[in-house]
């Protein structure tokens, strides 16, 4: 059976190796999401951003922010 720690020891292995770490961080985000870390989620996304301008990541941070009351 998996876990999000496998999910999240996974997206940190990816992320040392791959160039462009953007969905590293998107995965990392989701996974911390799910253990309701929503702030670790929230520094991945932003990390995500930071790297690519993707809509994709901006409407997960932006689930994210509704989801936990911060509006």
């Amino acid at each position: 059976m998996w876990s999000y720690s496998d999910s999240i020891k996974d997206f940190e292995q990816y992320n040392s190796l791959a160039t462009s770490k953007t969905a590293g961080f998107i995965g990392l985000g989701d996974a911390y999401k799910g253990m309701k870390r929503f702030k670790e989620a929230l520094a991945c996304y932003n990390l995500a951003i930071n790297k690519d301008l993707y809509t994709t990541v901006l409407e997960r941070r932006a689930l994210l922010y509704f989801g936990n009351g911060d509006y």
